[in-house]
């Protein structure tokens, strides 16, 4: 496997500080997905975000539109850190 050619510490950097439609979740004292990973397996985890892909890309046509998409996005990005980390790429790689 290829190496990519952002590192993941940038990667995360432009979605951790970014909410999609609101402050709701980044008002919160703990973050739901900080919560999801200390209770969720790797595998929940992962299923959880693979499955939120699927519904926003989903839904797009029919309710949010390009905001949809966004919030699609968000949840790839965290797949992609998180299965990064798995496969041992740490934020500074």
């Amino acid at each position: 496997m290829t190496k990519p050619k952002i590192s993941y510490a940038d990667f995360k950097s432009m979605f951790s500080n970014s909410q999609v439609g609101g402050t709701h979740y980044k008002d919160m004292h703990i973050q739901p997905w900080e919560a999801m990973k200390a209770w969720m397996t790797p595998e929940e985890y992962i299923g959880y975000h693979k499955g939120t892909i699927i519904s926003y890309i989903a839904r797009e046509h029919k309710k949010g539109g390009v905001q949809d998409l966004y919030k699609g996005s968000h949840h790839y990005a965290e797949l992609i850190n998180f299965i990064g980390q798995q496969n041992g790429h740490q934020a500074t790689d």
